[in-house]
């Protein structure tokens, strides 16, 4: 939505904005890390809603990786899909540092991400 800013200009403002979460935090944390990417170990949802609210904030392309999980992760486990997106990650991109976010839907299925990440 556009107002005018009193001057006769327009400014951009936001009315019901998204409510954010810990990831996100952690997105914009690693921001900050030269040469630093995030991957997200959650749904494309999460990784593309927190795109969304970087994108609007910093007003940049913000490239974030995800590991995909969908109903058959969910149910036997995402470790293949994680590992999957770390070489992906590395290939493509050859970050120094990558930051393995947890999510809420890789929390309630307990996913391991420390045993995952020593065996990677």
């Amino acid at each position: 939505m556009n107002t005018p800013a009193g001057n006769g200009t327009v400014r951009q403002v936001n009315e019901n904005q998204c409510q954010n979460c810990m990831p996100l935090g952690a997105v914009i944390a690693f921001r900050g890390v030269s040469g630093a990417m995030s991957l997200v170990h959650g749904s494309q949802g999460c990784s593309t809603y927190m795109r969304l609210c970087c994108v609007e904030h910093f007003n940049e392309p913000l490239d974030i990786a995800s590991s995909s999980l969908n109903e058959k992760q969910t149910i036997h486990g995402g470790e293949a899909n994680l590992k999957k997106a770390l070489d992906n990650m590395r290939r493509v991109y050859a970050p120094s540092v990558i930051g393995v976010l947890s999510t809420c839907l890789a929390e309630t299925m307990g996913e391991d991400l420390d045993r995952i990440l020593q065996d990677y």
